[in-house]
């Protein structure tokens, strides 16, 4: 939801708002997400006083969502671009307000167009959720080095690494078969 308000915003006629978002989504994109986790997870605690921070997670998770966002407008907004004029013409001419022009008209076109696009971008942040461990969150990779390192369960790092392997891409390729289906479901042609 996130990214499709930015890809508005970077879409509207209103210079501020045109403004704040465009700078928003190039920022955030023009950065590496390991260094918005390293902002979200060192930085922060340094300019807030203890009673207004945010738990480690809550300010990664917060941190991956921005990021996911300003991926996502970028996306939407290409669909958004390959609409008709005709399509918003249409609208105005029936008297639709803009938010009942862009939630019955505009959107669910523009997202069915760039719906392989939308699926490539949630499995690289899928992927990119292990980033985590490297400002010390716990994630699926952590829980792997942590069982190797449990004298109690020797397991061969092999084997381990080729779960967490078999996880990821059991999530990944679930996904795109669902985004093909998507595709396919809602491939009613021009």
């Amino acid at each position: 939801p996130l990214g499709v308000l930015l890809a508005l915003g970077r879409r509207s006629a209103l210079p501020a708002v045109r403004m704040s978002c465009i700078v928003f989504i190039e920022t955030v994109r023009g950065l590496p997400l390991l260094s918005i986790l390293f902002v979200a997870s060192i930085m922060l605690p340094l300019f807030l006083p203890e009673s207004l921070l945010p738990d480690k997670f809550t300010r990664a998770l917060v941190a991956l969502t921005l990021f996911a966002a300003a991926y996502f407008a970028e996306v939407v907004r290409g669909g958004l671009q390959a609409i008709p004029k005709g399509q918003f013409e249409a609208a105005d001419s029936l008297g639709m307000p803009f938010w009942k022009t862009q939630r019955l008209v505009i959107l669910p076109q523009a997202i069915r167009i760039v719906i392989p696009a939308l699926a490539n971008t949630v499995i690289v942040m899928i992927k990119n959720t292990s980033l985590v461990l490297v400002v010390g969150l716990f994630d699926i990779i952590s829980s792997g080095k942590a069982a190797l390192a449990d004298p109690a369960w020797p397991s061969p790092s092999t084997e381990t690494f080729l779960f967490i392997g078999a996880v990821f891409f059991v999530i990944s390729f679930g996904f795109a078969r669902f985004a093909d289906f998507l595709e396919r479901r809602g491939n009613t042609g021009h």
